[in-house]
């Protein structure tokens, strides 16, 4: 996955000198591979894709706010989707890549906590690549299991981009249950998050791209 990651980058980023210095002759034999990137990187797309073998990622997640920090769900709130959480009933967001949560949460306020969760259909048994970033924290279930946790060491970069934490989640064939939570920090809450098809297309290739080179810079 991570190779394809490189070439959408490597695309996008020839896209940005296309336009900007099509003048420089550097530029303009960089720009050459300019079409030849682009026709690997749908290529390879449509062969990871089009098989509909690969669920799409959730959009619609149902987001239970002010939960207590320390609260533990029981084995039945995270294996399926609970009608109400410590009382409270949930409100419907869209994830596009990333959520603000601030409304659900009446507001930027350090350790804030929210639950969300989300239903995945799977065709078939399966290895799945998520991606995940929080301003400040999260842990992320499947089915009842965790599969990934920053709730002791933080996000540890920012802004938060769903490039940042990348694991994999098995999926059994019909019905998964997504569950995440989320402790917010003190400049933002947001959660960014996404599946294969975002990792490998959506805007955060780009992003990661950038920033990667920002901190080596710093380095």
């Amino acid at each position: 996955m991570v190779w394809r990651e490189e070439f959408v980058a490597l695309s996008l980023t020839l896209v940005d000198f296309w336009f900007i210095s099509i003048s420089s002759t550097m530029y303009k034999k960089l720009s050459a591979l300019l079409p030849i990137c682009i026709a690997m990187t749908f290529a390879l797309s449509a062969q990871e894709f089009d098989s509909e073998k690969v669920p799409a990622f959730p959009r619609q997640w149902r987001v239970f706010p002010l939960i207590e920090r320390n609260y533990v769900p029981l084995a039945e709130e995270l294996s399926a989707i609970p009608v109400t959480l410590q009382g409270k009933s949930p409100v419907t967001l869209s994830v596009d890549e990333e959520v603000d949560l601030a409304s659900a949460l009446g507001g930027v306020r350090e350790g804030a906590t929210a639950w969300l969760y989300a239903e995945l259909e799977a065709p078939e048994a399966m290895d799945y690549t998520v991606g995940a970033g929080a301003d400040w924290w999260f842990a992320f279930y499947c089915n009842g299991e965790e599969a990934f946790s920053t709730l002791n060491s933080g996000n540890i970069l920012h802004p938060p981009q769903l490039t940042d934490h990348k694991f994999t989640v098995r999926l059994r064939p019909g019905k998964n249950v997504l569950a995440v939570k989320f402790v917010s920090g003190s400049g933002s809450s947001v959660l960014a998050m996404g599946g294969p098809r975002e990792l490998t297309l959506g805007k955060a290739g780009r992003l990661a791209q950038e920033r990667r080179a920002f901190y080596e810079g710093r380095g």
